[in-house]
């Protein structure tokens, strides 16, 4: 288990729009495209650098 990656639970669809979803597992704090969005400028590169190597591993 990698605890830089959010469990997928399972799938279901929405019955109006047809849409399919994933139902994932709860993540406190947020997105990450809300967290970069937010914090962009006051996370160093090597830190950035250190999510997208996280999420390769994904």
């Amino acid at each position: 288990m990698n605890p830089y990656i959010t469990k997928i639970h399972g799938v279901t669809r929405d019955p109006e729009t047809k849409d399919y979803m994933l139902i994932m597992e709860y993540a406190n704090g947020g997105n990450l495209h809300n967290y970069l969005q937010k914090n962009f400028m006051n996370i160093s590169w090597s830190e950035k650098l250190y999510i997208l190597w996280k999420i390769t591993e994904g």
